[in-house]
């Protein structure tokens, strides 16, 4: 069983303050007895564990207050039991009295002591907003795997000899010198944009030519799960260029 978060912050807004089962006295120094109401409060967990809880009102026009932190998909019901052995009861001494929650507000359950319900016991709860989000991903630095380029400035422009296939260097994270993979299902190596210098697009470098590629890579797509976590994804820009392999051969 999860504890519930319940705190009581009052304990009384109208009539003579008293506190105990027994409490108040009658003007002559005698101890009267006084009517009180136990709230009983079941609270319903998401993942199906319940907790009952206990808060008393020591007499009668007492009202209570608890506040809670919201938890997704946690609500409350609520019943009432009146103790008095004063007899100034009418109607039923206990029973149900529905339920709040999830959603973050204020809610009040009222156990009425007589017919007209001008003399009640009244409950307020107070479920608090969720905490605000804080996100604390930080945005990683890159680099470049060359991938058999001929010449290349690191994360500036990198030449590949030409031989038929596709031509480009792949891209990972760095962080404090930790590599980060890239997810291997990420379409075109996280390339988002081939284009060409006479301004053509291409789907990715493989003729002879000057290209300049874009890469980004979404968040939620590094290979590692603690480092998406962590980090926000990230995009690049760099130059590549393919040439004929006699000129390479004299590179």
């Amino acid at each position: 069983m999860k504890k519930a978060v319940a705190v009581i912050l009052a304990v009384c807004l109208a009539g003579t303050l008293c506190f105990g089962l027994v409490g108040c006295t009658d003007g002559t120094g005698n101890e009267t007895e006084q009517t009180t109401c136990t709230f009983e409060e079941t609270t319903h967990y998401a993942n199906g564990d319940t907790e009952v809880n206990e808060y008393v009102a020591r007499y009668v026009g007492a009202r209570l207050t608890i506040e809670k932190a919201y938890e997704e998909g946690t609500y409350y019901t609520y019943r009432y039991d009146i103790d008095s052995s004063t007899g100034d009861i009418v109607g039923a001494s206990s029973g149900s009295l529905g339920s709040c929650g999830p959603e973050p507000g204020t809610y009040y359950m009222e156990a009425p002591v007589n017919d007209t319900g001008s003399f009640r016991f009244t409950l307020e709860i107070i479920i608090n907003e969720p905490d605000e989000f804080v996100d604390s991903r930080i945005t990683p630095d890159y680099g470049f795997d060359p991938n058999g380029a001929i010449d290349y400035v690191d994360n500036v422009n990198y030449v590949y000899a030409y031989h038929g296939g596709i031509h480009h260097p792949t891209i990972y994270g760095v962080y404090d010198g930790q590599r980060l993979p890239v997810n291997v299902n990420v379409a075109g190596d996280g390339i988002v944009s081939c284009v060409c210098h006479d301004g053509s697009r291409q789907y990715l470098p493989c003729a002879v030519g000057k290209y300049t590629l874009t890469y980004r890579i979404e968040d939620g797509q590094w290979m590692a799960e603690e480092h998406n976590a962590r980090f926000y994804g990230i995009t690049a820009q760099i130059t590549v260029e393919i040439v004929e392999s006699t000129v390479a051969a004299q590179q």
